[in-house]
């Protein structure tokens, strides 16, 4: 592969984004890579989970480190691809000549319930700071927490709802927590080993579970699960459902997302690859975003000459589940129907996104970061007249 007549532009600074300019930096040195991306640094969304409950904050990565790799950054946002003349184009009308464009540009969150609390990582982490805080002093006494039908991923509910049932245990005190889900058993795309386990958990913390159905919320306070009769809650939180991003020239299905072979490429527009949540793959999770990286640019550089070997492992469902109480591993393989779930880490560096390449990049550049300190901050003192 020639540096000078090979250019490899990524689009997207996420998970897929980075495993997939990590690996081409690694795999083909000769290569130029740049990446776009809309964001000033990378975002350790996935551990957002735990910074209503603890003192821990959403773990941030300057690009330098990239750039020290030899990875050009450009703070931009793809706006639509000329595929004759292979061109990228970005909103603010710069452009990029490629010999090959991997898009990972990610999904975007649309409100599922109205007048919830839509969980959408980092950027709902002060609500949920003040649920929290509520529910300390004793204004709130029951949240539902709500995975909708539709393109989502379900684990960090569960975390949010454990978490929750975690400090109450803890503090003797507290709201109690309901979980409604479109699932038919907890995280079941896991497979029906982990979806056990993971009702005991949910039995021992005393946690109700409504599966299988739909909730609207017709007005404050009231929820509505299926056919059920309307129940007062104080506070609800539910997760988005997922939209992609359209980009102008290339295909896209009814709800924006990019149409994919399992290489990665972009049906009818030779040297497009994707990647990641924007995808029409129909899990949505940073592990998964990584492996489809890893699969498109093996293939992206096979097809310019790089001999690159093919995965050892079938892929696989990584997942980190934290209680507030316990961390739990969770896998299962794309070979398997059942999964598993673990104490102990699974992989390693033991991070809540495995990807080959960026999991020992990030452990390098933040090793307290990757499994964080899961002590609960201390509960408020509950206000007279809040009990």
């Amino acid at each position: 592969m020639s540096g000078a007549a090979t250019r490899v532009v990524i689009a997207g600074g996420g998970v897929a984004g980075l495993e997939a300019a990590l690996a081409v930096r690694q795999l083909a040195a000769d290569a130029s890579v740049e990446l776009i991306t809309r964001d000033a640094s990378f975002a350790y969304r996935q551990l957002s989970v735990v910074e209503p409950f603890t003192d821990a904050k959403t773990v941030r990565v300057s690009y330098d480190a990239l750039r020290a790799r030899g990875i050009t950054v450009t703070l931009g946002l793809l706006s639509r691809v000329q595929a004759p003349g292979h061109l990228a184009v970005l909103a603010d009308g710069d452009s990029r000549r490629f010999d090959a464009l991997l898009v990972a540009v990610g999904a975007a969150p649309r409100m599922a319930v109205r007048r919830a609390i839509t969980f959408t990582g980092p950027a709902s982490s002060d609500l949920l700071r003040q649920l929290v805080n509520d529910v300390d002093r004793g204004a709130v006494h029951e949240v539902a927490f709500v995975v909708p039908r539709g393109v989502t991923w379900a684990l960090p509910l569960y975390e949010l709802a454990l978490q929750l049932a975690a400090r109450r245990t803890a503090a003797r005190m507290g709201a109690e927590a309901r979980i409604i889900t479109s699932e038919l058993r907890p995280l079941d795309v896991f497979g029906s080993t982990v979806s056990a386990h993971i009702e005991r958990m949910l039995e021992r913390a005393r946690i109700a579970v409504d599966y299988g159905v739909e909730v609207s919320m017709p007005s404050p306070g009231i929820v509505v699960a299926g056919s059920a009769a309307p129940r007062p809650v104080d506070r609800v939180i539910a997760l988005p459902v997922l939209t992609g991003r359209p980009i102008s020239g290339l295909p896209a299905t009814a709800d924006g997302f990019i149409p994919v072979d399992s290489a990665g490429r972009v049906e009818g527009v030779p040297g497009v690859f994707a990647a990641g949540d924007g995808t029409d793959s129909a899990i949505k999770q940073g592990g998964v975003a990584a492996q489809q990286a890893d699969r498109a640019v093996a293939t992206m550089l096979a097809e310019h000459g790089v001999d690159v070997p093919a995965p050892a492992d079938p892929p696989s469902l990584n997942a980190l589940l934290i209680t507030g109480a316990e961390t739990w591993y969770l896998r299962r393989r794309a070979d398997s129907s059942h999964g598993e779930i673990s104490a102990r880490p699974l992989w390693w560096p033991p991070s809540k996104v495995v990807g080959h390449h960026l999991s020992p990049f990030l452990d390098a550049l933040t090793p307290s970061g990757m499994v964080p300190n899961l002590q609960p901050a201390p509960a408020a003192s509950p206000l007279e007249g809040d009990a």
